[in-house]
């Protein structure tokens, strides 16, 4: 894995993304205007969680 890979998936997972988009989703389902509400919000941050580790691998020292 190379330097530039390591530092962008360090700062990914540093970054509030994983907290900014449960909270826009509950927002727009307390607001009305949700598509799809989210019926398990607690299954909805596990399953983020995991696509961003798929995507974003935990860089390894």
């Amino acid at each position: 894995m190379d330097d530039a890979f390591k530092q962008s998936a360090l700062a990914y997972h540093r970054s509030p993304t994983h907290r900014l988009a449960p909270a826009v989703a509950q927002a727009a389902i307390e607001a009305g205007v949700a598509r799809r509400p989210i019926a398990d919000m607690a299954a909805y941050r596990a399953q983020l969680a995991a696509r961003r580790l798929q995507a974003f691998p935990h860089p390894t020292n």
